[in-house]
């Protein structure tokens, strides 16, 4: 692997090294490498076909891993599905400057599997992680868990083996792959640098074009401070305010200050120590090195001795912890490292590790093992030692237990031999025969845990009921007793098999991870995000009375800090509409946006438009596992007290209505609703932004807003990566068309069997397809990218549509279209199907409920200036005419430039035209803004 695996960059580059080469600039690379290599013929259309296509396969989040879509500088948008493993070497890989490009999922080879004597034992279809494209060398990479691959080392050892080097190998797809001119490796998650990881993500904000370079006089006062004390604390540094965590990074990053980003964690401000140069790093870490002292053992430990040594690949440890599932280990530097506990097990019968920790019945039992009974009966064994006679042992009793404990070294050693094995009498030895237990097993797996959940009774009498056929057979055998089949059961139980992997789920153990390697909640405020809706549990009201129903709440929750950071209450069901609300707030109110999103598996989250959105702003989104909702515990604990604390408070919430047959009239919670939506708005957020933030947190010891402050000041405030709310914003957070749509040089495009034109369409050849985004809030006009600039398209029938949202119009198209295929009108020449076809053109089949529900929004977030993605768009619809001298008023536009609007491209505009002399304007009133607008 390169380089930067083993040690971090003394000094991080001003300029970006890791944006990948152009198309054009990579093929020339790949072709020149060719014919350097060269590189057979099937290998280089391995490696053509994998930068001309798609990913060989989708990624899958059904096995509890996370799935996620990284967005990076040199490869893209890709898809991975491992948090620890590709994910991590995703980062690794952006950030390598040896690495001019990879490719996640290259295309799938046929293997053929042998055995250790070349007999074939069949095929697999193999799939790799990613296609490396190197300076010099093509590889292909494949990363696994350490564990697995010792699984898969004991199940065949001759595909999957460990050389002395400690390097993984997996024989069939070397051989394949060789036979291409294409290196492979596999590479263990364990043995990924986390902390380098951990760190370059850190940094790379710092390494951006648009992040502005430190001051030369802050430079030499930085300069002048570390060289003068050699190194010093970070907190010391900006304990006395003299210097920000922003400007020590940046000093890192610039190479005026040292940290070695192998070793530190740049996140741990109290333990983060701050060197003038790299020389000065490495004689301070020799000191502390010999100064490491060897753990101490901890009682109760459980397969592995605590404070015992151990060496596998090429490396000793100690052991500082072993606990349920991992084992804390202590590395020749004083490092903490966390291994699984399964692979050591799996490593040692393996032959690879080398160890005196596993325990043993034999060993010598320590004050944990004993109970406190046994331990008071051999003080009482050991005071009757001490005064050589007692009256409840016989002399030849108390010689016995004189020479037990001759040979013992210190008094605690005597009393922990003179423990008696009273706990261990008994003939434990099953009295049932091994047919009569291997049929229970057998009836206990078919018939009690199977899906129709049957009771142990009705499994014992169909296990008696084997037990007599296969007497019957010749082979007598005795069914055990009843309470011993119901004893047998409850230890054999399986909820899953039972109740499904859902209840298995829920009953399962919550197993404490000892490795913090990859914080899943981010390091620092604004990395991580959790967004996730839930229908509010409150009955709403219109201002004049009219029952409106209940509302969807969507809510953001930062990952490190458990703040809020976005609301929206809209009505109707989650989309992908009200997840651009959310990141709408979340600007609105913070002024940036967060590294990565973490949400569950809905569509509304699966959306072209949502990834679109992520690859543009560099936003990573994290998928949880499919019903496993601890993977969103933050977020999922706050909608819960939003329900709890204020929800609950309110007249007309609906909590009682869970039990709906024991809800009368007179408590109906639907009869006495009396909160509007924006009501109902104000006091949640009242609640989320005012009283939650400012109380103090049994967790943190302070406020939530105190912990954030002291996070940003340790973390680095990072101001240059703001994002403006604008135009530029609300543009891209509109929804996007699925599909481009194609020009008409005389109608514009068409978009549900209506008509949008722009005027700029003429600039435009015939036949080009465009791309559009929709107005949620205005159904009669549409966004179209015109020559790189952004027009209002508005629709030909806008009297019509005229303030009709497109959730209004859409619930009346699919009305219409439900009626329509229900077999209502079968004649296509038949009046009736004529009044069907142009149903939705008048206003009547419009639900007025929901258009009270969509104008209660508009006074929301019309407020919030939320709303409409280009302000002027209301202007462009109210300006369209259906005479023959019909005008459309052009729109401001906005400028599509070649950095992201997250850097703050400016907002060019061109001025409305009036309208030509002799038209007859009407001036009526909008009826969601109640403004004059034209007809």
């Amino acid at each position: 692997m390169s380089a930067v695996l083993d040690s971090a960059p003394s000094v991080w580059p001003r300029s970006n090294p890791s944006q990948g080469p152009t198309d054009g600039a990579l093929r020339a690379h790949v072709r020149r490498l060719f014919l350097i290599a060269g590189t057979p013929a099937p290998g280089r259309d391995y490696v053509l076909t994998c930068l001309a296509n798609k990913p060989a396969r989708k990624v899958q989040n059904r096995y509890g891993n996370a799935m996620l879509k990284v967005a990076t500088r040199k490869a893209g948008s890709i898809h991975v599905e491992s948090r620890r493993g590709e994910y991590a070497a995703a980062i690794l890989m952006d950030a390598d400057s040896d690495i001019l490009t990879f490719r996640a999922q290259p295309p799938t080879l046929d293997l053929l599997i042998t055995d250790a004597k070349g007999t074939t034992q069949g095929r697999q279809q193999y799939t790799p992680d990613f296609l490396v494209i190197k300076d010099d060398t093509f590889i292909i990479r494949e990363y696994r868990d350490a564990t697995t691959l010792t699984k898969r080392a004991l199940k065949s050892p001759h595909q999957f083996y460990l050389d002395d080097a400690g390097k993984w190998h997996y024989r069939a797809a070397e051989d394949a792959y060789k036979a291409m001119g294409i290196a492979y490796e596999v590479i263990a998650n364990q043995d990924l640098p986390h902390r380098l990881i951990t760190n370059t993500r850190f940094l790379e904000d710092y390494l951006g074009e648009q992040c502005p370079p430190l001051p030369s006089g802050r430079v030499e006062r930085l300069r002048t401070v570390l060289e003068s004390a050699r190194y010093v604390a970070f907190h010391d540094l900006i304990g006395d305010g003299e210097f920000t965590a922003d400007e020590i990074f940046q000093g890192v990053v610039e190479g005026v200050a040292y940290v070695d980003l192998v070793r530190q964690r740049l996140d741990h401000s109290d333990e983060l120590i701050v060197f003038s140069d790299k020389a000065t790093s490495e004689a301070y870490w020799l000191t502390e090195k010999a100064a490491v002292s060897a753990p101490l053992p901890i009682p109760g430990t459980m397969v592995i001795r605590s404070g015992s040594s151990l060496a596998f690949m090429g490396k000793k440890y100690q052991v500082v912890l072993c606990g349920e599932r991992d084992v804390v280990l202590q590395d020749e530097d004083g490092n903490a490292v966390v291994r699984s506990l399964q692979l050591l097990q799996n490593l040692n019968k393996l032959g690879q590790l080398e160890a005196e920790a596993f325990r043993s019945p034999s060993d010598l039992r320590t004050i944990a093992d004993v109970s406190p009974d046994e331990l008071e009966r051999a003080m009482e064994r050991l005071a009757a030692v001490d005064a050589g006679k007692s009256p409840e042992f016989s002399t030849r009793t108390i010689a016995k237990f004189r020479r037990t404990i001759r040979n013992a070294p210190t008094r605690l050693d005597a009393l922990l031999a003179l423990i008696d094995r009273t706990r261990e009498r008994g003939n434990r030895t099953p009295k049932t025969s091994r047919g009569a237990r291997v049929l229970a097993k057998r009836a206990i797996r078919r018939f009690f845990n199977s899906p129709e959940r049957r009771t142990k009774k009705a499994a014992y009498g169909a296990y008696a009921e084997m037990c007599k056929n296969r007497s019957q057979r010749g082979n007598l055998t005795r069914p055990m007793a009843y309470a011993t089949f119901c004893q047998l059961c409850t230890e054999l139980k399986d909820i899953g098999a039972r109740e499904g992997k859902r209840a298995a789920y829920q009953e399962a153990a919550i197993v404490p991870m000892l490795d913090d390697s990859y914080l899943v909640h981010g390091v620092r405020p604004h990395e991580v995000c959790y967004i996730d809706h839930t229908v509010a549990t409150v009955a709403t009201v219109s201002p004049t009375g009219v029952e409106l129903g209940k509302t969807t709440l969507t809510v953001g929750i930062d990952g490190n800090t458990a703040q809020a950071r976005a609301l929206v209450v809209t009505y109707g069901p989650p989309s992908t509409w009200t997840v651009f609300m959310v990141i709408r707030d979340y600007v609105r109110r913070h002024g940036r946006l967060p590294r990565v999103i973490s949400v569950d598996n809905g569509k509304d989250f699966l959306s072209h438009e949502l990834e679109a959105f992520a690859k543009l702003y560099r936003i990573d989104l994290r998928y949880r596992p499919p019903g496993m909702p601890r993977g969103g515990t933050l977020i999922e604990r706050l909608l819960g007290a939003i329900e709890q604390e204020a929800l609950a408070a309110m007249q007309g919430n609906t909590l009682q209505m869970r039990d709906p047959r024991l809800v009368t009239k007179s408590v109906n919670p639907f009869r006495r609703a009396n909160l509007t939506l924006k009501a109902l708005y104000g006091a949640i957020e009242h609640y989320l932004f005012k009283i939650r933030p400012n109380r103090l947190h049994p967790a943190l010891g302070m406020t939530p807003n105190e912990y954030e402050a002291r996070r940003l000041m340790e973390t680095g405030e990072r101001r240059h990566i703001f994002v403006r709310f604008d135009e530029n914003l609300l543009l891209m957070t509109s929804p996007r068309n699925r599909r481009r749509l194609t020009l008409d040089g005389r109608r514009g495009i068409q978009k549900d069997n209506r008509w949008y034109r722009h005027p700029d369409m003429t600039k435009v050849e015939p036949g080009t397809k465009l791309e559009v985004r929709l107005e949620p809030w205005l159904y009669n006009v549409i966004y179209v990218l015109i020559n790189g600039q952004w027009k209002a398209a508005v629709c030909s029938d806008s009297r019509r549509y005229h303030g009709r949202s497109l959730m209004e119009v859409s619930t009346a198209l699919i009305r219409d279209r439900r009626l329509a295929q229900q077999g209502y009108v079968r004649q296509s020449v038949s009046p009736e199907n004529a009044a069907s076809r142009n149903a939705y053109l008048d206003a009547r089949v419009f639900d007025d409920r929901l258009a009270m529900q969509v104008e209660e929004m508009r006074v929301v977030y019309d407020r919030l200036n939320m709303s409409l993605a280009m302000q002027d768009s209301q202007v462009s619809n109210d300006a369209c005419w259906d005479e023959p001298n019909e005008v459309i008023v052009p729109l401001h536009s906005v400028a599509r430039t070649s950095e992201p609007p997250m850097v703050g491209a400016e907002i060019k505009t061109i001025e409305a035209t009036s309208p030509p002399e002799g038209v007859n304007i009407e001036v009526q009133t909008d009826i969601f803004t109640g403004q004059p607008g034209f007809d």
